[in-house]
């Protein structure tokens, strides 16, 4: 009886330049036999083949995204990719923008601009910053549409996830950012209708 195995296997097409590394899926024929009825074993061969094709998936994902910018999740992983600049905080948490909208800032931080490497682990700094901001789902389920924040191209947040939100410098901002928030959609013209502010103030020294 005769049972299928893959496997992967990594191989490196250029010692000079990693980034032009590929993965291969090769098959193995292992001549066995195994004591095993031929039904179950026409199963295992199923779900290793399922396995595998889910792995091989999996690392043409990885590859896909490789150039694309990127956007630390959290502090934690920006400070991984060693791409941390500084933490920002509020004076008050949530912040109440008027009587009906409050955001709550779980975390903010300024950190480079960067796109992923070879692989989702690696990163690739270049020109410019970021600022990210994680709140919660209910508190932006609006933002962009019912309100927004920013009034010009220079000073303005957008929604990166459902949870999250993050704006563009060219150079190091100041130490205290000040965004208006406007009703309704983003006007980047005319004279959009204020109806609060979110402050947010540098917490730590700037790391090189």
């Amino acid at each position: 009886m005769y049972l299928t195995i893959f496997s992967i296997q990594r191989i490196q097409t250029d010692k000079k330049n990693q980034e032009n590394d590929i993965y291969e899926i090769s098959t193995f024929i292992l001549y066995q036999n195994i004591h095993m009825p031929k039904q179950k074993t026409y199963t295992l061969i199923i779900i290793i083949s399922l396995i595998m094709t889910g792995l091989y998936i999996g690392l043409q994902s990885c590859q896909a995204l490789k150039g694309q910018r990127g956007a630390s999740k959290d502090i934690k992983e920006s400070r991984k990719r060693q791409l941390f600049v500084c933490e920002y905080s509020v004076a008050e948490n949530p912040v109440k923008i008027n009587d009906s909208l409050k955001i709550a800032i779980k975390e903010a931080w300024l950190e480079k601009h960067w796109r992923y490497g070879k692989n989702i682990y690696k990163s690739t700094s270049y020109d410019g910053y970021q600022l990210m901001i994680n709140s919660t789902e209910k508190d932006l389920a609006g933002v962009c549409f019912e309100w927004s924040i920013g009034v010009d191209f220079d000073m303005y947040l957008r929604s990166c996830s459902k949870d999250g939100l993050m704006g563009d410098f060219k150079e190091l901002p100041s130490d205290t950012l000040v965004y208006l928030i406007q009703k309704g959609q983003t006007k980047l013209s005319g004279t959009p209708e204020i109806i609060g502010k979110l402050i947010l103030i540098k917490k730590n020294k700037y790391v090189d």
